[in-house]
């Protein structure tokens, strides 16, 4: 019987040995790829087939056949071939009829869901005849190689004010011009029921492997409202907790703020809501001697007022894993947080807006782009609705925005 096949000897040149190396190098070479490289790099040292077999944890019959095809096609004989493989069941056209499908919504194909899953929208494509045999794994691959999630939604909002430009440019010239110019900006809302939760059992600390526990079931103790002003060009926050947030409560608040900003024009930044924008508000402007200027964010986007990055940042840092024993307990939390945050980290927030350019004054906007959603800039609640403006000139499809938070 013959014996095992001889080891091939190699001569390599320099150049050939570098190019081997180099590929032996990428991180993004396939391990197959790499494996067959370094066969031909030791074949290169007089090592002897079995030597390499063992050094590698290969067979024999591998080492010597990329030896083989290396003698007859060089590197490109290191190239995996096609193989042919048992064809296709799932034509080319059935995959696009199935991400067609996974495009729209089911209730278009007469299927009662809200959203599509990988089972129902197996179901609808063999039943709608446009597949004729496909399994719920093979669905699952279509989608995921063009990145599409049919069961994945997020919440969005347009703002159809005719004057969202003019009222943008209005506030984002206050936010990059006049505060950093020494005037005084302010940004008012109120943040409403918050609630005095008591959890049932201690939270529990998170330990090297393991995340930090909270009881879910809670004690509710009731429910207060936080007004609150961000100044806009120190950081510095003034607030006021009530047990409602009427007419009167607003007023009352701004009385604190004009005694805080007794004299000088100041800037007052707030959202249309109806104890905002009434005459009430136009009255008390008259008795300070019109000495606030009232500027007001688009309908549907009160995201552009800076206060709410400061709640979203009071949010995570102090409530939502708290647990308070009554309301002037989280009452007591909250103003020793502003407490704490006027005396050691006041300072402006770094404010840009993914949608449009910032500009100034009256130039145009430069271009009208469409945003893919980046949620981690703001983790607020309130600045997560991504809401779309009406562009002055451009194609008709709208864009998504964001109010993005970057600390200096």
């Amino acid at each position: 019987m013959p014996g095992p096949r001889p080891s091939h000897t190699l001569r390599l040149a320099g150049g050939e040995i570098h190019d081997l190396r180099q590929k032996c190098r990428r991180r993004t070479a396939e391990h197959g790829h790499v494996e067959r490289c370094r066969i031909i790099l030791l074949s290169g040292e007089n090592r002897g087939t079995t030597e390499i077999a063992e050094r590698l944890g290969c067979g024999r019959a591998k080492v010597l056949r990329w030896q083989e095809r290396y003698l007859k096609g060089g590197l490109e004989g290191l190239v995996e071939k096609p193989r042919s493989g048992r064809p296709p069941r799932i034509t080319s056209l059935e995959r696009h009829e199935v991400v067609s499908m996974a495009c729209r919504l089911p209730p278009d194909f007469g299927v009662e869901r809200s959203h599509w899953s990988l089972d129902s929208l197996r179901t609808a494509v063999l039943e709608s005849g446009r597949v004729q045999s496909i399994g719920t794994t093979s669905i699952w691959n279509i989608l995921n190689k063009v990145d599409l999630r049919p069961q994945s939604f997020r919440m969005w909002m347009f703002s159809r004010d005719p004057h969202f430009d003019t009222k943008m440019r209005d506030i984002v010239d206050l936010y990059t011009v006049r505060a950093l110019q020494g005037e005084t900006v302010l940004s008012i809302d109120e943040k409403t029921s918050i609630q005095a939760l008591e959890r049932k059992y201690p939270i529990v600390a998170p330990a090297p492997g393991y995340s930090g526990l909270f009881e879910s079931e809670y004690i509710r103790h009731g429910t207060t409202c936080l007004f609150a002003c961000f100044n806009v060009g120190t950081g510095k926050v003034l607030g006021w907790c009530n047990a409602t947030r009427k007419q009167p409560d607003y007023l009352r608040f701004l009385d604190m703020v004009a005694d805080t900003y007794p004299s000088g024009a100041v800037h007052l930044i707030a959202d249309n809501l109806n104890t905002h924008v009434s005459q009430a508000v136009r009255d008390w402007n008259t008795r300070q001697g019109s000495r606030f200027q009232l500027h007001f964010t688009p309908t549907h986007a009160s995201w552009m007022n800076q206060v709410e990055i400061w709640f979203s940042l009071l949010q995570k840092e102090r409530l939502r894993h708290g647990s308070f024993q009554s309301v002037p307990a989280l009452v007591g939390t909250l103003m020793r947080y502003i407490e704490e945050w006027n005396e050691k980290r006041a300072h402006p927030f770094k404010w840009t807006w993914k949608g449009y350019p910032l500009h100034r004054g009256t130039p145009p906007v430069a271009r009208w782009v469409r945003q893919r959603k980046t949620s981690s800039d703001d983790p607020s609640p309130e600045a997560k609705h991504a809401t779309e403006g009406r562009a002055p000139a451009g194609p008709p499809e709208p864009t998504l925005i964001d109010a993005g938070i970057a600390h200096p």
